[in-house]
C-alpha cells in the first residue's frame, strides 16, 4: 500500500480522479443499467447458481469432521487441584483459533505467488476452514442469541459473514503483510474479495460496485460544477504541484536511481581506458 499511496504516484490517483469530470454520464449509466438493474447478478443466474450448492457441500464436510470430535464442556480434560484448567469447551475455542491462524498464513503465503491457482485453492481452504469454525461454534454452543440460535448457526445461515471475514483477513494482509509494500499482493487481494463477495451475494455485490460508480461519478460533478470554482482551483493546483514533483524526482532512463551505481562501460578501465589500450596497441 505504501507503493501504491507514495508521494510519487498521487499524481496518478489524481488523474484518475479528474478524469470522472468527463466521465459522469457513462458511468452512471453503467452503475444503473449493467449492476443495479441487470438480472444477470440475481442469485438464481449462472454461475452465481453454483454458490449454494458448493457452500451446501463444503459444510456436510466440515459437519462430518466436527461430529467425530466431542466439546461437552462436562468433559474435564485438565484439572489442577480441583480447578478445571481445560475443558472440552476451551478444547474447541484452541482449535478455533490454531485453524484461523492457519487459514490466514496459508492465504497470506498464496497472495505472493504469481499464480491464480494458488489463489483459488487458498480461497476454497479458508472457506472450508470458516465452515469447520461455525460447525464448531455450532457444537459448543458459542454466544447463543435471545432464540438460542448459535453463532456457528448464523455463520453457515448468513453468506455475508464470510465476506466479512474476508475483508478481516485482507486488511490484516495489507497492514501486517506483504500487502503494504507490494502493490500486486495488495490488488491481487482486493479483486479476490470482490470476486468472492460477487459469487456469494452477488445483488449487494453488484448495488455496492454501483454505488462506488456513483460516487466517482458525483466527485466529477461536483469538480465541474460553477458553483464550486474555488474548490476547482484548489484541486487543479494540487494536481499542478503533484505533476512538477513528479517531474522533478523522475529517474533518467537506463538506470542510476535507486541509490545503485552506473555500470561500467565495456572494455574494462574507466573513462574508456579500454579503448586507448586497444589505440595504442597498434
Amino acid at each position: 500500500m505504501v507503493s501504491i499511496l507514495n508521494s510519487r504516484n498521487l499524481i496518478y490517483w489524481w488523474v484518475f480522479l479528474t478524469s470522472f469530470i468527463f466521465l459522469q454520464q457513462p458511468t452512471h449509466d453503467v452503475a444503473q443499467r449493467f449492476f443495479r438493474d441487470n438480472a444477470r447478478f440475481k442469485q438464481e443466474s449462472f454461475p452465481f447458481s453454483l454458490a449454494g450448492g458448493l457452500t451446501g457441500w463444503i459444510d456436510d464436510r466440515a459437519k462430518q469432521i466436527v461430529s467425530t470430535f466431542s466439546f461437552d464442556p462436562n468433559v474435564v480434560v485438565i484439572q489442577i487441584q480441583g480447578v478445571k484448567i481445560l475443558d472440552g469447551f476451551r478444547v474447541g475455542l484452541i482449535l478455533i483459533l490454531l485453524l484461523l491462524i492457519l487459514a490466514f498464513r496459508f492465504y497470506s503465503r498464496a497472495v505472493d505467488s504469481p499464480a491464480i491457482y494458488d489463489d483459488i485453492l487458498a480461497l476454497l481452504i479458508c472457506f472450508f476452514v470458516y465452515h469447520l469454525v461455525a460447525q464448531t461454534f455450532k457444537v459448543i454452543k458459542f454466544l447463543p442469541n435471545a432464540k438460542g440460535v448459535s453463532l456457528g448457526d448464523q455463520m453457515i445461515a448468513e453468506r455475508s459473514t464470510w465476506v466479512w471475514v474476508l475483508v478481516v483477513v485482507v486488511l490484516l494482509m495489507v497492514l501486517g503483510g506483504k500487502g503494504w509494500t507490494d502493490a500486486k499482493v495488495f490488488w491481487k487481494g482486493l479483486i479476490e474479495l470482490f470476486s468472492v463477495w460477487l459469487f456469494l451475494i452477488p445483488e449487494d455485490a453488484a448495488k455496492a460496485f454501483a454505488a462506488l460508480l456513483d460516487t466517482l461519478a458525483n466527485f466529477g460533478s461536483v469538480l465541474s460544477n460553477r458553483d464550486n470554482v474555488s474548490w476547482a482551483i484548489v484541486w487543479a493546483s494540487i494536481g499542478l504541484l503533484l505533476a512538477l514533483r513528479r517531474l522533478y524526482t523522475a529517474q533518467p532512463a537506463g538506470g542510476g536511481g535507486g541509490g545503485k551505481p552506473a555500470a561500467k562501460p565495456a572494455g574494462g578501465g574507466a573513462g574508456g581506458g579500454g579503448l586507448l589500450k586497444r589505440l595504442g596497441g597498434k
